[in-house]
């Protein structure tokens, strides 16, 4: 899909220069899916951390309590 936005020139050299991108376009895109990434991987850390979601890892708490039981 195409998107037509107005950038003003002191923002659009910024996001060249921390895109890494040479062109504009690239660098609009880029940013624009780092940015959604970001908020997706803090979105699925709100659930983690708010129980939301978890993750029963049995085999891997078995050997925390036996490491305990060695020191």
């Amino acid at each position: 899909m195409k998107v037509t936005v107005e950038v003003p020139e002191k923002e659009m050299r910024e996001m060249l220069k921390y895109s890494g991108e040479r062109l504009k376009g690239p660098a609009v895109l880029r940013l624009a899916l780092n940015e959604l990434n970001y908020r997706k991987r803090v979105a699925m850390n709100t659930k983690f951390h708010s129980g939301e979601w978890n993750a029963e890892l049995p085999a891997i708490e078995q050997l925390r309590r036996n490491r305990r039981v060695w020191h």
